[in-house]
């Protein structure tokens, strides 16, 4: 007798455990909506008889409402319309959320932000070039260095220092002579195309103070009123390879004096195109 309670006794805790399991792997669900609706009773008797574990706090559910059931799994609600008689309703709606929670659930992607568009807020630059004056002094080699500030979008303010390579030695009409200018300024400008595109263009104009020499002789100076154009490629949006345009009139024009009584013009006007690297500050 014994042998026989035990075995029934070990028969009926593996029928509990076997329960217990599949009351735990059983989807869960609920029910919402007017508690006098008859539909919500029907549903949740049906979803019983389905397998699902009725829990007042399980994700999967279905809203009534007095036009529709929205069965909810997830982020997406799927609408069953109230065009038929309770228990029609009822078994699409319990057939919906098998289904529903039969398949992995996945949540709304979240919408993509836009990326943000890269914001130049200023720039270094070097570069190195010829510079000269038509009908004044030859072409001689120069360098220049500037820094370029973002005012709004689009504009920008700059300043900048151009200087001829020290102790620049020049022949004209047979004169053998040491050259030396350099010119400072500022001005503004406008870049037409946007911070982040590969193609850098830039136009603008300021003022400037331009000084020359010759051998050594008193040295000259004028203001400058110039323009300036620059074209660009950035391969990264912090790197930008430049050529620079530069068109200025030295008011007035400056009369360089040699030791041997030749004189030449200088300023009207003085051009310049250098090549060189500019390194900007984005945001």
């Amino acid at each position: 007798m014994h042998h026989d309670s035990a075995a029934l006794l070990a028969a009926f805790c593996a029928l509990a455990a076997v329960g217990v399991a599949r009351a735990q792997d059983a989807p869960r669900a609920r029910v919402t909506g007017a508690a006098d609706d008859p539909l919500v009773e029907r549903l949740e008797r049906e979803m019983q008889a389905a397998g699902f574990v009725l829990a007042p706090d399980a994700e999967a559910r279905a809203e009534v409402e007095p036009d529709a059931v929205h069965v909810r799994v997830g982020a997406e609600p799927t609408r069953v319309e109230r065009d038929a008689d309770d228990a029609s309703v009822a078994l699409v709606v319990v057939e919906t959320l098998r289904a529903r929670a039969a398949a992995p659930v996945t949540e709304a992607p979240e919408e993509a932000r836009p990326a943000r568009p890269t914001r130049i807020r200023a720039g270094l630059w070097a570069a190195a070039g010829i510079a000269g004056s038509p009908g004044g002094i030859d072409a001689y080699l120069a360098v220049t260095a500037g820094a370029n500030v973002r005012v709004v979008e689009g504009l920008y303010v700059e300043a900048f220092g151009a200087f001829s390579v020290p102790e620049t030695e020049l022949t004209q009409r047979r004169f053998d002579f040491t050259f030396w200018t350099t010119t400072f300024g500022a001005g503004a400008g406008w870049s037409f195309f946007a911070d982040d595109e590969l193609v850098v263009l830039r136009a603008g104009l300021g003022l400037a103070a331009t000084l020359a020499l010759i051998d050594g002789d008193r040295d000259s100076w004028g203001a400058t009123p110039y323009v300036r154009a620059a074209f660009g490629i950035a391969p990264i949006p912090e790197l930008v390879v430049r050529l620079d345009g530069f068109a200025g009139f030295v008011l007035p024009e400056l009369d360089l004096r040699f030791r041997a009584g030749w004189r030449a013009d200088y300023g009207l006007p003085m051009l310049s195109a250098t090549l060189g690297i500019e390194v900007r500050f984005t945001e």
